[in-house]
């Protein structure tokens, strides 16, 4: 019973995933079904004919109407299994596409949806393992069900039947059998469960190092730390492959015991069925049909053992899919609202935010506005809230108390959709597809013309460092630009940002690895927008905020100073003795 219960677990829990997954259940069983009872046909037909052959008698005659007659129907009836066996195997193909792709889909959006605290908490390679692994165990669960399971479990029961209905002292020593050997795939199950979970484990955190070691292979070679990279890879294969051979042995032990299980059952059954015909209870015919329908019995009963290593292997993958699918979102999507984002005018008021447990907050009762078309500069030491005010403005994240506004609503009635399609940021961390410059720009706005992508590229004093290049605009940047300088990547980002046209754009230390040029050219551009749209300038050198109209000074998560440049000199507190600290340096 465990075992049927562990099997039903893993096809429910692969059930909950997709509805496409029920509609391949539901239609490879029904025919499933009509094949094996199809299949049962012709040991029928063929116990017929070995009955006729040899109760026929020379003084008699021989009359092969009958045999005709037989021989025709089984033939008819293995042309008809062929043809619904080809049938069933097109339709479980068609279905198990849609279902796998369904999964995939689904992990995938959800996976894009889900807060930026899951995957800041969840490595990058762990969740491309989850996918990738989930969808590979899917498809095995797939295959065993329509091609295993399904068919072993009609056909054992049709077997217990045929045998109880030919011989009912066969079919009850079949039938003793089978929950002795159910027994023997739980304890497997049971023996094997640690192992698994141990090596898939391993696995996860093998796909992740490997992930970080390539996404930061520029610092890996810096270093000349490949030999570590690799150690590290090492360690976690020799974890892996320790816990999966231990898996394997318990498991060969496993099967050389329900080999002597079966062996026993099977000279059982045929000493049975010879008794029975030597006594004249049963034909030649039946005998035939006993052992044949037994053996095949017997054959797939084996499968049953792998069949439940398959799924009990995936067990694990499908519950991290599953994981991921019933992972909640925190921050709620008001996809029904028709608000839009008209002018940039943004409040923070009494907001107080702190990263998941953390008893500090990062923001404690921060407020401020910044109205429409004006430059506010956001400034203060590493750590002091700044970044998190970009965050809950982007809705990265929710504030616990307080409330974020924007053109006087509330952050939280905006679709998500129109927050960050009105609010840009370029971070000082730039992040580029593996693709070329033009697609990168182009990426705030995936219709634009080449004329527009253009356009953002010479506003962020990109297009120059761009025609360098001997394809220009059609230059693959590599993994996350490795093929770029990190003023170069900046610089994109800016473009990426200018093409959206924005009613608020953020620069979170933006220009920080850019050159006293190329920093020139770039404030140029930010001066150039202003009164146009809002803008929030975030830094730590106080040189690069010379064009802001107000300047909010944050310490520890407060609002500790706020007003015009000359009005916080003026005043001499954090923001003047700090503005003195830089210029001494």
């Amino acid at each position: 019973m465990a075992a049927i219960r562990d099997t039903l677990r893993v096809i429910t829990r692969l059930s909950s995933l997709s509805p496409e997954v029920g509609k391949f259940f539901r239609s490879t069983a029904w025919i499933s079904l009509i094949v094996e009872l199809i299949k049962i046909i012709p040991p029928l037909l063929y116990t017929k004919i070995i009955d006729e052959l040899v109760m026929y008698d020379p003084a008699v005659g021989f009359t092969p109407k009958l045999l005709i007659i037989l021989v025709l129907g089984y033939a008819a009836a293995n042309f008809t299994m062929s043809m619904v066996d080809l049938a069933y195997n097109k339709v479980w193909e068609t279905r198990i596409r849609k279902a796998e792709f369904d999964i995939t889909r689904r992990t995938l959006r959800k996976l894009l949806a889900l807060d930026v605290s899951y995957h800041e908490d969840h490595g990058t390679g762990a969740s491309a393992s989850k996918i990738i692994k989930g969808q590979g165990r899917i498809v095995d669960v797939f295959w065993q069900v329509s091609n295993s399971l399904l068919p072993v479990t009609f056909q054992v029961l049709i077997t217990i039947g045929v045998l109880l209905y030919t011989r009912y002292e066969v079919g009850l020593l079949f039938l003793c059998f089978v929950p002795i050997f159910l027994y023997l795939v739980v304890r497997s199950a049971r023996r094997t469960q640690k192992s698994r979970e141990e090596y898939h484990g391993h696995l996860d955190e093998f796909a992740t190092n490997v992930t970080q070691s390539i996404m930061n292979v520029r610092t890996v070679k810096d270093f000349a730390n490949e030999e570590r990279e690799i150690q590290r890879a090492d360690t976690q294969l020799v974890k892996y492959g320790t816990a999966l051979m231990h898996r394997i042995h318990l498991g060969l032990q496993d099967k050389v015991i329900t080999s002597i299980v079966l062996d026993i059952t099977r000279i059982g059954m045929l000493a049975l069925s010879v008794w029975l015909m030597v006594s004249g209870k049963i034909t030649a015919g039946s005998l035939v049909l006993i052992m044949t329908l037994s053996e095949k019995a017997f054959a797939n009963l084996v499968r049953v053992y792998y069949i439940s290593m398959v799924l009990q292997d995936a067990a694990p993958s499908i519950e991290r899919l599953d994981g991921i699918l019933s992972t909640e979102v925190n921050v709620k999507d008001d996809v029904a609202s028709k608000r839009r984002v008209r002018n940039g005018l943004v409040e923070f008021r009494d907001v107080s935010f702190s990263y998941g447990t953390r008893t500090e907050r990062a923001l404690k009762k921060v407020s401020f506005t910044i109205k429409p078309r004006t430059t506010v500069a956001l400034v203060g030491r590493s750590g002091s809230g700044k970044s998190t005010v970009v965050k809950l403005l982007l809705r990265h994240y929710d504030p616990q108390s307080g409330e974020v506004y924007v053109d006087g609503a509330p952050l939280r009635s905006y679709p998500l959709k129109e927050v960050r399609d009105a609010i840009t940021v370029v971070s000082q961390d730039v992040e580029l597809f593996n693709d070329t410059i033009a697609a990168n720009i182009a990426y705030g706005d995936v219709d634009a013309p080449r004329a527009r992508v253009l356009a953002a590229a010479k506003a962020a004093h990109a297009h120059d460092f761009i025609m360098r290049f001997p394809k220009g605009y059609d230059t693959i940047v590599g993994e996350r630009g490795v093929k770029l300088s990190g003023g170069q990547k900046q610089r994109i980002a800016i473009a990426r940002a200018l093409l959206r046209k924005p009613k608020v754009l953020v620069f979170d230390e933006a220009t920080s690895s850019l050159d006293a040029e190329s920093e020139r050219k770039i404030h140029e551009a930010i001066t150039g927008l202003g009164g146009k749209i809002t803008l929030i300038l975030i830094a730590h050198r106080f040189a690069t905020i010379e064009s802001a109209d107000q300047v909010v000074l944050l310490e520890n998560g407060d609002v500790r100073e706020m007003g015009t440049r000359q009005e916080l000199m003026k005043k001499k507190g954090i923001f003047a003795k700090l503005r003195k600290l830089q210029e001494l340096e």
